[in-house]
């Protein structure tokens, strides 16, 4: 694939990666389906207090990052710290704190109602708290879809599907982005050399 440039901070959903789109490593808390609709993704439910401060997300008690190792509230209460900590685009300044209620229930409560927090967790990749370090974002394991393989940075990055993942198995077990501009992008699409490339309309013509 050769659909666009590698991120400049890495992999990292603390300092902002994936809050676009699927993070690709990391799972999120909540996703949006087809149809753009909010749905689960770890989370199994959530409830928000009247006053709508407090919100309580009830998580999965299946889940393994591609290590092996479990997923519980303490690597998401870790993940929302340190994303609040970081001083990122990830802005967290209205929530006042994170705690685990249990193994499978988080608590987060905010300064302020936030009618729109609910896209924060859409957005908000899950680090682990055991694996999580300054190499990060160069090495980032999670229990999304994918897998690191090798990441060179300027040129390529290899994943692979990770056989712990919960949900639906990726159709493809084995994905190489190239990242290339626009102009080598097209000349590699022509070639055969990439599968799909993202490309300027205009080179169509």
């Amino acid at each position: 694939l050769a659909i666009g440039g590698e991120p400049d901070s890495g992999y990292d959903p603390v300092t902002g990666w994936g809050r676009y789109g699927s993070p690709l490593f990391q799972s999120t808390l909540l996703k949006r389906d087809d149809d753009l609709n909010i749905d689960y993704d770890l989370a199994t439910g959530y409830d928000v207090s009247a006053d709508g401060l407090t919100w309580i997300v009830s998580l999965r008690d299946d889940v393994l990052f591609s290590d092996g190792e479990p997923l519980t509230s303490a690597d998401v209460v870790f993940t929302f710290e340190q994303a609040k900590a970081s001083g990122s685009v990830v802005d967290l300044a209205n929530l006042e704190r994170v705690e685990a209620v249990d193994a499978t229930t988080v608590k987060l409560v905010l300064q302020q109602p936030h009618s729109t927090f609910v896209s924060t967790l859409v957005a908000t990749g899950i680090v682990p708290k055991h694996a999580y370090d300054s190499d990060y974002a160069a090495r980032p394991l999670g229990s999304g879809p994918y897998r690191l393989v090798q990441w060179d940075q300027g040129q390529q990055l290899i994943v692979e599907a990770n056989p712990h993942y919960y949900g639906k198995q990726p159709y493809f077990q084995k994905l190489t982005f190239l990242f290339l501009n626009e102009d080598a992008a097209f000349a590699a699409a022509k070639a055969g050399q990439v599968d799909v490339a993202s490309i300027p309309a205009v080179f169509s013509r």
